[in-house]
């Protein structure tokens, strides 16, 4: 009896504790968000606004704003800012990120190295100091912000479609208890945790993908464990949705728009021992669009002129084969074989000394194919079919397979060595095929309708 009246005291005076995180409610699909290993991941220039808000009366929302920008092939450079506010509490930061790539022989082998350094501010704008929890040190005192050196890492390896990684960051919690005729008591804590997690991409067919990830989550007394799918539809569609063992439930999705912009929501609602509002997020992300370049855009006009004149001296230093002396002509008809010719001149030779039979009349002798909408793998790209026909004939002679295109919206002629309908699998491609010291210029060409 003494016990069961007890339970009803404990149960009258507390209402309920509540205890968050202010995770990134979308970082399954912009990892970068958390993991500064992740900068530059889309070898595109990327700017994201996130905003997130819960359905609680209190003045409770989270932003965040990044930018980051692939300057090499294996370096990429960023800028992270992210404000929480609870009532009269307020956290910031901004920070200045870098990544680096280290190949392990392949275009999918490699161990990506992330850091982040910047500065924070914690600041409360309501309460005296002596009114203060006694275990936080997160106000020193009224009205002035503390401000601090902060920083953060991350490290992931990544073995084709298999990822292992983990991250250092620094995150506010806020835990709340509402007690029966009294206000709430306010804990608003900042505290640095750490985070792992492994990763496996399971293709399903050429357009879909499937992502089973695994995180262990060191934030609070208890770890989290977080079990999540993440889903892939070509480049038009990413979803997810992520499950924390007693803590929330929160699903996700990013929609693609005309190439450059990309929208996100996503809701988190609290599950077992946790006990907050919902929350909801709203993203934006708009990509920067490259011109020629490595993703399929076109390039600046002043990269696309040097691209061509390195590419133009490359084929002129390149060995000429050796011409041969002109057989006399024999008064048998001559067999007509298909003979890639290199230069017109040595065609009208020929023509002349064949006196039985008379090639087809062509307007060309240079073949050319019309390029259909899709991503195609440019080693080279001509002003006149004369160059782009040297250029392919040079590649066949190191055993590599080549076609000459050209597309009804420009005059170039373009040497590729291969082609596919989805960008993502193109730029895996291009990868491949840069590893080869004979395309490490290549890049992508997107031809569109």
């Amino acid at each position: 009896m003494r016990n069961l009246v007890l339970f009803f005291a404990l149960l009258s005076s507390t209402v309920f504790f509540g205890q968050r995180v202010i995770f990134p409610t979308q970082d399954i699909l912009y990892p970068h968000l958390s993991d500064p290993s992740f900068v530059g991941e889309g070898k595109r220039a990327e700017a994201t606004a996130l905003v997130q808000v819960s359905d609680s009366e209190r003045k409770q929302f989270s932003q965040y704003l990044n930018a980051h920008f692939p300057v090499y092939q294996n370096v990429s450079f960023g800028f992270d800012y992210f404000k929480d506010r609870l009532d009269f509490h307020s956290y910031s930061t901004a920070m200045i990120s870098s990544a680096i790539k280290f190949s392990l022989g392949n275009v999918r082998h490699y161990v990506k190295l992330g850091v982040s350094g910047g500065v924070d501010t914690r600041k409360q704008d309501r309460v005296p100091e002596w009114q203060l929890p006694e275990n936080g040190d997160f106000v020193p005192s009224i009205n002035n912000a503390n401000t601090d050196f902060i920083y953060r890492a991350g490290l992931h390896y990544t073995n084709k479609n298999f990822t292992l990684g983990g991250f250092y960051n620094k995150m506010p919690v806020q835990s709340i208890v509402l007690r029966e005729a009294s206000e709430d008591e306010l804990h608003y804590l900042v505290d640095f945790g750490f985070t792992a997690y492994a990763q496996y991409a399971i293709a399903l067919s050429e357009n879909f993908r499937v992502t089973p990830i695994f995180r262990y989550l060191s934030y609070t007394d208890d770890p989290i464990y977080e079990g999540a799918l993440r889903f892939d539809v070509k480049n038009w569609v990413s979803a997810s949705v992520s499950y924390k063992n007693d803590y929330s439930i929160n699903p996700a999705i990013r929609v693609q728009l005309f190439n450059v912009l990309q929208l996100g929501y996503s809701y988190e609602k609290a599950l077992g021992a946790m006990n907050f509002d919902d929350v909801h997020s709203v993203g934006l992300t708009y990509r920067f669009k490259k011109q020629g370049g490595e993703n399929g855009e076109e390039e600046p006009e002043w990269m696309e002129n040097a691209k061509q004149t390195i590419e133009k001296v490359e084929a002129i230093k390149t060995d000429k084969p050796k011409k041969k002396k002109e057989p006399e002509v024999l008064p048998e008809p001559v067999v007509e074989e298909k003979i890639e010719t290199i230069e017109k001149v040595e065609t009208k030779k020929e023509e002349a000394k064949t006196v039985p039979e008379k090639p087809k009349k062509t307007k060309s002798n240079y073949v050319f194919v019309e390029m259909s909408p899709r991503y195609y793998i440019i080693a080279g790209s001509f002003d006149t079919i004369e160059e782009a026909a040297l250029f392919k004939k040079e590649l066949g002679k190191k055993d590599h397979r080549s076609v000459v295109g050209k597309t009804g919206t420009s005059k170039k002629y373009y040497v590729y060595i291969d082609s596919d309908a989805d960008e993502n699998t193109a730029s895996k491609k291009l990868d491949s095929q840069k590893s080869n010291g004979v395309f490490k210029d290549a890049w992508l060409l997107e031809v569109k309708k």
